[in-house]
């Protein structure tokens, strides 16, 4: 509020000052003379007179090309690059893509975990990944977790969002879960399955309705939802928190029947894996770390996911409702299933966190081999350069301002050098909103 001027109906136009009370109170400077403290409801903010556009722009028909672009700058805008163009837009990260490349191609299975501060471009990797999953013959499905409903500890939330959130690719054109399912209930499960079985028996008589997809999909639905609509075979897709196995084998069975389907496997990425280090109860970090452990087993093909004794289950302190196994698996203590459907799993998990002093972190780390880590530095000065050139060149697809010299265009690259520590997006957002100035007021 300092500096800004203001507007009191007896004493005229004035200048903030100073400010206390949390700006309850402002001590203005007004034209008229006196120096005053005044209550802040009693003033109005002026808000200077905004400087008119130079000329209109021109109305110009968009060809392919110049849509495309113009596309891509209200993405900017925003702070994101669009999917479908984030392999030509992605700079800097040549190394790390190869190793992401090395780690899913010919593989039946595997994972990575790309760390970095906030502002390394983790999340623009993510969406690279994504898009190159799908182009590549995978089905893919990513979700941000968060610490009180898509949360680690909560594995039938998160297997909600992955699956509201699958997708793969057939003849060029997207598809989601529903259609996967559909797809695969043709198939001839190999033996009983709790779930699947039950699910595949209704599509192949073609029965399911929106309480279905409910219930398979993870939505919210008790037992006497399911019998209100004689749903009686559907097993609950239990909502408590050791529940991990129950959603790691299914997440395993759609990635092995995508196999079937003649694609390469599921790519699950999830990003905000840190959530889990700053939640405050014991009890919730070491369930949520047991969800990540299960998918980091499984995507790595560890045989001893297959097995299951109920025998050997035994109690699990953090829960009552929770039972380990002799390899100290959490299981469900209601209906306990091996964490792998069928190996391989030819399930790629991609995690992306930051970097954490929480034991839960080293505890993770200590899951997977070094080569699987990928540890995001700031992209480079160099790279800022190259990415604003190419936001320059849409921009003049897109709008084909008549007001661009190089002197301008230079300028405004060495305003933006101060927002390359807050990140691509900044960046991003930052340099299509000072080309509009240009364009629009040529300043």
């Amino acid at each position: 509020m300092i500096g800004q001027k203001v507007f009191h109906p007896a004493l005229g136009e004035g200048t903030v000052l100073d400010q206390r009370s949390s700006g309850m109170y402002l001590f203005v400077k007004f034209e008229r003379g006196p120096k005053l403290w005044v209550n802040a409801s009693a003033l109005n903010i002026l808000i200077p007179e905004l400087k008119k556009p130079v000329a209109k722009p021109k109305i110009v028909p968009l060809n392919e090309e110049a849509l495309n672009a113009r596309k891509m700058i209200e993405a900017f805008r925003m702070g994101v690059v669009p999917y479908f163009k984030i392999e030509k837009f992605t700079f800097g990260r040549e190394e790390e893509l190869q190793k992401i490349f090395n780690n899913f191609e010919n593989k039946k299975g595997g994972v990575i975990i790309i760390e970095g501060v906030y502002g390394s471009g983790k999340t623009h990797l993510l969406d690279y990944i994504y898009s190159w999953g799908l182009k590549n013959g995978f089905g893919v499905s990513r979700t941000e977790l968060d610490y009180f409903d898509v949360a680690p500890y909560k594995p039938k939330h998160v297997y909600r969002e992955l699956i509201k959130n699958f997708r793969f690719l057939e003849k060029g054109k997207e598809k989601d879960f529903r259609f996967f399912l559909k797809k695969i209930s043709k198939f001839e499960l190999q033996e009983f399955h709790p779930f699947l079985s039950p699910a595949f028996e209704i599509l192949r008589k073609n029965k399911e309705n929106n309480v279905f997809w409910d219930w398979i999909e993870g939505e919210e639905l008790r037992r006497e939802n399911l019998d209100f609509l004689k749903l009686w075979k559907l097993p609950v897709l239990l909502d408590h928190t050791p529940a991990s196995d129950i959603y790691c084998n299914l997440l395993t069975s759609y990635s092995y029947f995508l196999k079937k389907l003649g694609y390469r496997g599921l790519i699950l990425i999830l990003d905000e894996v840190e959530t889990l280090f700053p939640i405050w109860f014991l009890g919730k970090k070491e369930l949520g770390f047991h969800f990540y452990k299960g998918l980091i087993s499984v995507a790595k093909n560890d045989r001893r996911c297959l097995e299951l004794d109920l025998k050997e289950l035994r109690s699990f302190e953090f829960v009552g409702v929770g039972k380990l196994d002799k390899y100290n698996f959490v299981h469900s203590g209601v209906r306990p299933l091996p964490y792998l459907y069928s190996e391989p799993s030819y399930l790629f998990l991609v995690l992306s966190l930051t970097p954490s002093p929480s034991f839960y972190y080293k505890k993770i780390k200590e899951l997977i081999n070094k080569e699987e880590v990928i540890k995001l530095s700031r992209i480079s000065e160099k790279d800022y350069r190259e990415m604003f050139e190419e936001v320059v060149n849409l921009y003049r697809k897109a709008y084909s301002p008549e007001n661009f010299d190089s002197k301008k265009i230079e300028k405004i690259y060495e305003e933006l050098k101060e927002k390359m520590e807050d990140g691509i997006r900044i960046f991003l957002r930052t340099a299509v909103e000072r080309l509009d100035i240009l364009r629009f007021y040529n300043e």
